[in-house]
């Protein structure tokens, strides 16, 4: 036992773990089972020892180099130290029987909260490898440790990913008695879409085995029931956390986490889809029969429970919970709806749900829940059986004419009287499609979107005003629906699509905008918002389905006037939804079209052969939506992404206020910079700028998804675009950072702790890349440089440099060096003019001019002023020494691989400088910087040898005596 408590004391000291004698660890079971205090407490001292050792992630390393202590600062073996003291924990955790109680000591879990944080990956994969051994146990330890199991699930480290993965879905997901088991598996598969290639291969096969191609006869438990509670429990974990109550969850799109993984396993994309994932011929064949029988188990389930005896209540949430299942199902495959003698069986089972009484679903009574509670169940599950039918039809050849009238007046009815605009929106969309197997039902959409275009004629020539706002806004939306799906069908009969078209425009435009008195297009003024809102998104549905019409020039008048900084918010962000949801619909056409392509040319060599290359660059390639976009793009969408709203009427709002009203329309300038910069419509260098400013604005998810961009498509692919726009960069980011601050009636700079949040995320993508961190923190520091001195935007930068996240002592080194050497360099300028103010103080006193400009000389002095600030604020903060900065300045490469130790510098002590206009203010502002300088002791040599030798005033100064030239010739 001292031989252990020797060994941890030593590898502490020495920084490298000691080989630990596995003899020694058996013998501590020994000595625990006898009475003796003193074993127990001198084990009890070696098990602190080696909690500590696991959790030490800075550790403090002395060495003395002659006289002077050199830095302080952590190295890579301290990695080796963590990971092989958490192998020792656990090989001594593995010995105990439970005696000792390691398992459930508190020490243990808090080491393990330390650990699965740790920067290294091997000392995670340590500690999640133990957490799995202590599950594996018992399922009350498993429990204990279930929370930490799912956080390691989103680790990056790949090791540690799979792991985890495996810890959560083999002992806690798949017992049927651990008591969260169907959260287990729902975390499992939520999480598939963020995984590592490798793990995500591997737990798509877990899932697809599990759930799909297990015999029934094997089964334990009903795999359907297991399914559905798992998405079930996803589903309502959503509808707790969504920020909108009003709205619903379903319909899932295609980019939902639980159609994504259904995609997977059925294999049914074939972007995501492909390398390992990719399943052979005769294994997608029995998933997708086996997904087929499945899909049929879930209707048969729904008609089960339909005519059970349980409350009415049961059964309403039974069913919908089937409900949302089949349609995750089917939205991320429809074939599984196809096959078998009936080809419309899930239109059949399904249509009695359309036929839904609105009236009775309002009613209640006094003891029961409220008419709101009621109706949306009812709504979440009609969404579904639309979404579900719409599915079938899109994979059967032959829809008979009866069901195609049974369906257009059902879905007529929803039209017309459904509260939520979710269930009209899929309603329109299936008697969109049904339009494919009926010409009555084609006829019918014409009638309806004639007859919604001579309401709204009537509604602008009569100039109604508001009293008809409801009803206005429903016929808008059901408009731009029905353009949105059935557009594509009208231009077939191009004698009746044309006329109705340019109605539609020309509608939709008088809601929209007029002419004022110069003949400007603006935005009309007597027509309410909501309407204007209605009429823009409807105009962009238009679009969605011909996107030819984003090419006429009253279009593009209506988009530039919603698109002004001056425009109202909600027509900023409804015209860039627009905007991208024109160029998402170009992309996945093109996606289309490729993948047919692929599929026409795998099927034989005279497809190949058939389809030559273009000769010339771009040729045959026509993209309108890049056309519309690059208009735009440099004229209104990036000014827009920087525009901060809340001004002089609005100095109340604050900082929660000025986020709450800006932060949509950041969150759709991200939406539209994420669709273009993935397509590569625009030069990807131009979203640099904005990219970087907008991580200063206070709102997490909007930093973050500018974080994620930067990342994905800028510092991945070409670091040196966002190398080449560091200067411009920096200036966004001072511009927007003050912007905020003014908005909230500040005269200095925002909040420092709500800029710093997204900017450290951005710091932290650039440490592994030290060129670009050495290039941004440079950029940082030119700005002091710079002819034209900002104070307000120097404060931000100097707030930045000092907030930063640094990691590695090079990095405040780099910082200090330079303002040390800026402000060597430029003090001379501000001691000179000082000099030369003071015989110019009568003049200055009176307001006559001087020929010195004071504005200069006290903005350079406050711009110095700064710099001393942030290199005093860095140095104590991580203690930087003087030995440090003479090796850093001499290139030593002993400071580049050591981590900084030190306290998180408070922004709140930072003073800045203040900023005046005055003579006197800038005076006063030169004498502070020369009060900094002495207090520093800086330039004190620079002074003794500037200063000229003193000459007695007895003595008379010679001239200096010139030689003579010697003659060369005669």
């Amino acid at each position: 036992l001292g031989h252990m408590n020797s060994s941890v004391s030593l590898a502490i000291h020495r920084e490298r773990a000691k080989n630990f004698d596995p003899v020694a660890l058996e013998k501590i079971c020994v000595y625990l089972s006898c009475t003796q205090t003193t074993v127990a407490s001198r084990f009890g001292n070696f098990f602190d020892r080696l909690l500590d050792l696991c959790m030490s992630d800075i550790q403090e390393i002395f060495t003395t180099k002659s006289d002077n202590a050199s830095s302080v600062g952590t190295t890579a073996s301290s990695v080796q130290v963590r990971s092989k003291a958490m192998k020792v924990l656990a090989d001594l955790c593995e010995l105990d029987d439970g005696s000792l109680g390691l398992a459930q000591d508190p020490k243990v879990r808090a080491c393990f909260d330390a650990c699965i944080q740790d920067t290294s990956v091997s000392v995670r994969e340590a500690a999640v490898d133990l957490i799995s051994r202590f599950s594996s146990r018992s399922q009350e330890l498993a429990m204990d440790y279930f929370d930490l199991i799912v956080h390691a699930c989103g680790d990056p480290g790949t090791s540690v990913q799979k792991q985890a993965v495996k810890t959560l879905w083999e002992t806690c997901a798949i017992p049927a008695t651990f008591g969260r088991r169907i959260e287990a598996a729902a975390s499992t598969a939520i999480r598939v879409s963020a995984m590592e290639d490798s793990v995500k291969v591997r737990t798509v096969k877990i899932l697809r085995n599990f759930w799909f191609l297990t015999p029934r006869s094997l089964a334990e438990e009903s795999l359907t029931e297991h399914f559905c509670e798992t998405v079930w429990t996803i589903f309502e974990e959503q509808k707790r956390s969504r920020v909108s109550k009003n709205g619903l969850i379903v319909p899932f799109t295609r980019d939902h986490p639980v159609v994504h993984m259904l995609e997977c396993i059925f294999n049914a994309s074939t972007l995501d889809c492909s390398g390992q994932m990719k399943m052979n011929a005769t294994e997608k064949a029995s998933t997708l029969k086996s997904g087929r029988a499945f899909c049929r188990q879930l209707v048969d389930s729904v008609l089960h429970a339909e005519a059970s005896a349980l409350s009415e209540e049961e059964k309403s949430e039974r069913i919908l919970k089937y409900m949302v299942s089949l349609h995750a199902l089917l939205v991320a495959e429809p074939k599984l709806c196809a096959g078998g003698n009936n080809q419309h069986y899930y239109i059949e089972c399904l249509m009695p749900h359309l036929l839904y009484n609105q009236c009775n679903a309002g009613e209640t009574h006094a003891d029961g829940p409220p008419a709101k509670d009621v109706k949306r169940p009812n709504a979440e599950k009609l969404t579904c059986v639309l979404s579900i039918i719409s599915s079938n039809i899109l994979v059967i050849d032959v829809l008979g004419e009866q069901v195609c009238s049974t369906l257009t007046q059902n879905l007529q009815k929803l039209i017309a009287s459904h509260d939520y605009l979710s269930v009209v929106a899929k309603a329109c969309e299936l008697l969109c499609r049904i339009c494919s197997f009926s010409s009555a039902t084609s006829e019918f959409i014409m009638k309806l979107t004639s007859s919604i275009l001579d309401r709204l004629e009537e509604h602008i020539s009569a100039n109604q005003g508001q009293r008809s706002s409801t009803f206005l806004r429903r016929r808008l939306f059901v408009l731009g629906h029905l353009w949105r799906n059935y557009a594509s069908s009208m231009e077939s009969n191009p004698t009746s699509f044309q006329p109705i078209l340019m109605r539609t425009i020309d509608a939709m435009i008088s809601l929209l905008v007029e002419h004022n008195e110069k003949g400007e297009t603006v935005v009309k003024s007597t027509t309410h918002n909501s309407i204007s809102i209605e009429a823009l998104r409807a105009l962009g549905m238009v679009i969605y389905g011909h996107s030819k019409t984003a090419l006429m020039e009253k279009v593009i008048q209506v988009y530039e006037v919603c698109l002004k900084t001056d425009a109202e918010p909600s027509l900023q962000v409804c015209a860039l939804r627009g905007l991208t949801e024109m160029i998402k619909k170009e992309e996945s056409t093109m996606l289309e079209k490729q993948q047919a392509q692929l599929k026409q040319q795998s099927k034989g060599s005279k497809h190949r052969a058939s389809n030559s290359l273009d000769a010339v660059c771009g040729e045959g390639e026509v993209s309108i939506a890049g056309s519309v976009l690059r208009y735009f793009w440099e004229k209104s969408i990036l000014p827009l992404a920087l525009h901060v709203r809340g001004l002089e009427d609005n100095h109340h709002l604050g900082v929660p206020g000025l986020v709450e009203l800006n932060s949509p329309l950041k969150l759709a300038s991200m939406e539209i910079f994420d669709s273009v910069l993935r397509q590569g419509l625009v030069a990807p260098w131009t979203a640099v700028p904005s990219l970087v400013a907008l991580c200063a604005f206070p709102n997490d998810m909007v930093h973050q998804q500018a974080c994620r961009i930067l990342r994905t498509y800028i510092l991945e692919k070409r670091v040196d675009f966002f190398e080449s726009k560091l200067i411009d960069a920096v200036a966004a980011l001072q511009e927007q950072a003050l912007l905020c601050g003014i908005r909230m009636g500040q005269d200095a700079a925002p909040d420092p702790n709500l800029m710093m949040s997204g900017i450290g995320k951005l710091y932290a993508m650039l440490r592994d890349r030290k060129q670009t961190r050495v290039a941004f923190l440079r950029s940082l520091l030119r700005s002091f440089t710079t002819k034209g001195i900002d104070l307000r935007k120097l404060e931000v930068s100097a707030m930045i440099l000092i907030g930063l996240p640094y990691t590695l002592l090079e990095e405040p080194l780099q910082v200090v060096h330079s303002c040390i050497s800026t402000v060597d360099q430029e003090a001379t300028y501000v001691e000179s003019n000082l000099e030369l103010m003071q015989g110019c103080a009568e003049d200055i006193k009176a307001g006559r001019p001087v020929p010195i400009d004071l504005g200069a000389v006290g903005k350079k002095a406050g711009c110095l002023t700064l710099l001393l600030e942030v290199k005093n604020i860095l140095r104590k903060a991580f203690n930087v020494t003087d030995n440090q900065l003479a090796n850093y300045s001499e290139r030593q490469k002993a400071t580049r691989a050591m981590k900084v130790k030190g306290q998180q510098v408070n922004l709140q002590d930072f003073s800045g400088v203040t900023t005046s206009e005055t003579s006197h203010a800038w005076i006063a502002q030169c004498k502070e910087f020369k009060k900094a300088l002495k207090r520093e002791g800086m330039r004190e040599g620079a002074r003794e040898r500037e200063r000229p030798s003193p000459v007695q005033k007895s003595e008379e100064v010679q001239e200096p005596v010139v030689p003579k030239r010697r003659k060369l010739f005669g």
